[in-house]
């Protein structure tokens, strides 16, 4: 524990009980921590910042915290590929540690590499190919599948609904269409 008034002094103690109920509102548990208080240094509501060590588990398969999107449901990384491409992978995660690093129970091999940052990104572009897809798929009245041979489609950046296969204005706002994809079939392409 790290007293306001004593900043860089610190002062060891132990948790002496964990409570066994959460706060409804505040989503808080209650710890009962004991420290010894020689020169009655420690007093009632005093402001202090508590570190809490829990026993290290060296051979556990972790990644940055920050490389997890959370969806409510469902927690995914992004998994390198290769060829600049990436796939995304649903996790189980366990301990959150004090160093930015969560533990992974499933999901995951080690040695994969994943992405850490400017995975909003790839989760965004992805969503917006898949949704462009099932909207043409429902046009045409086919399901939608990935053949060797993409076809180009234009698509308004604010109306992703308005796509063309040659290049264009949107009918709603009138901005020019563009092409959408991802690299893995090939430069502004977008299979159909």
């Amino acid at each position: 524990m790290e007293l306001a008034y004593e900043r860089g002094r610190s002062v060891a103690g132990s948790v002496a009980y964990v409570y066994p109920t959460l706060n409804d509102v505040s989503r808080t548990l209650t710890v009962r921590l004991e420290f010894k208080n020689p020169n009655l240094r420690l007093k009632p509501g005093m402001f202090a910042t508590v570190y809490i060590q829990f026993r290290r588990e060296d051979d556990a398969l972790v990644v940055p915290t920050e490389a997890i999107l959370h969806s409510g449901k469902r927690e995914i990384v992004f998994v390198a590929v290769g060829d600049g491409r990436f796939e995304p992978r649903e996790i189980t995660t366990g301990l959150v540690g004090d160093r930015h690093m969560t533990q992974v129970l499933s999901g995951l091999e080690e040695g994969e590499i994943v992405v850490t940052s400017g995975q909003f990104l790839i989760d965004s572009e992805s969503q917006l190919q898949e949704a462009i897809e099932k909207m043409l798929a429902r046009r045409s009245g086919v399901a939608p599948s990935v053949s060797s041979q993409p076809e180009m489609v234009y698509a308004c950046p604010m109306h992703p609904e308005q796509t063309s296969h040659e290049p264009g204005r949107c009918a709603i706002c009138g901005m020019d269409l563009e092409l959408h994809g991802d690299e893995s079939h090939g430069e502004g392409q977008v299979p159909r």
